[in-house]
């Protein structure tokens, strides 16, 4: 007997209908080089440094605060934006892109990061889109009175269906709004530790064959009588 043809597509079917693998990191900001260039990057994907919108100020530094990675963190600057809406419409965020390699694939799982207001001028608003419904809705929110040394973290899980099976490109945007510093970056929000968490996996592409093969037998089972008829 011949052997099946293209068992390594079947194979490579069964492994898709496996768990996936754990998470590991994507890309992550840890901004110890006091700037927004990522830290570490996937080898099978691509990321940008942070960047900011035109309604607030960013620059980074070491704050005098224990931060909660030790080092550097991104310091965000802005004043006067009292609303959601108002921090929407004057591009009151930061973002990073991270897109996947040539052949490759990207299952997200969370992102995660540390933030902290340098002192009760600072904002104390914050809300995370993302590129997928084309920043359309939040991810997550929080309204944080407390101030430094005190931190808060953001774990935001990324398990629905539309930040799996990735092949192009992810955007995050953070809006910080809700300050009332007369000087954006002498009151600014802290953020560190930025972190996306995911996989990546090579794009398996069916051969020409192999589909042919799989819609035959779609139709040996559609046309296969279901049972004998009885004798009268």
């Amino acid at each position: 007997m011949k052997p099946i043809p293209h068992l390594t597509l079947i194979a490579a079917g069964l492994i898709a209908l496996a768990p996936h693998l754990p998470a590991a990191v994507l890309v992550d900001y840890t901004f110890t080089s006091l700037n927004g260039n990522p830290t570490t990057t996937d080898p099978h994907a691509t990321a940008t440094g942070l960047t900011k919108g035109a309604g607030v100020q960013l620059t980074y530094g070491t704050p005098t605060w224990n931060a909660p990675g030790g080092g550097g963190a991104a310091a965000i600057g802005n004043s006067g934006v009292t609303t959601e809406a108002g921090a929407i419409s004057g591009n009151d965020y930061v973002e990073f892109t991270l897109t996947a390699g040539l052949g490759y694939e990207m299952d997200l799982s969370s992102l995660t990061f540390n933030f902290a207001r340098n002192n009760s001028s600072a904002p104390n608003q914050i809300f995370v889109r993302s590129s997928i419904d084309s920043f359309g809705s939040n991810l997550y929110t929080s309204s944080f009175p407390s101030t430094i040394p005190n931190y808060n973290s953001a774990n935001i899980s990324l398990s629905a269906g539309s930040f799996q099976n990735l092949t192009g490109s992810v955007t995050f945007r953070i809006y910080a709004y809700h300050g009332s510093g007369s000087t954006s970056l002498g009151s600014p929000l802290y953020l560190d530790n930025l972190t996306l968490n995911g996989i990546t996996a090579p794009v398996v592409i069916p051969e020409p064959g192999s589909l042919a093969l799989g819609g035959l037998g779609l139709l040996i089972l559609a046309v296969r009588p279901r049972g004998r008829r009885r004798l009268a």
